[in-house]
């Protein structure tokens, strides 16, 4: 199963999306098990991607109620996502109260 995540807002600078080369891809794994290969697009924030997640893998909770980790259990944040998505890292998508 393969989710693309894109951002649909536009660039900081209003003239558009910004052009990246390459988005890498990462694995994203859900508290069930499940992994998700995801081209996500480094200049979304934490929130728009967990959004993503939720239409993607069709899950009905409300996005807030989930959070993104690294494969060491640290939080995914607006300031270390851009870091683990160049660097590939595995993450995991689970509920707050998993957390």
């Amino acid at each position: 199963m393969s989710a693309s995540l894109h951002s649909p807002l536009p660039s900081a600078n209003g003239y558009g999306s910004k052009s990246v080369a390459l988005v890498p891809t990462n694995n994203v794994t859900t508290k069930d098990g499940v992994t998700v290969r995801a081209r996500i697009d480094p200049t979304l924030t934490v929130e728009d991607v967990v959004k993503q997640l939720c239409l993607n893998l069709k899950i009905k909770d409300p996005p807030v109620m989930f959070a993104l980790r690294d494969e060491m259990d640290d939080l995914v944040t607006n300031d270390n996502l851009r870091k683990k998505i160049k660097t590939k890292l595995n993450l995991k998508y689970a509920h707050q109260l998993d957390l």
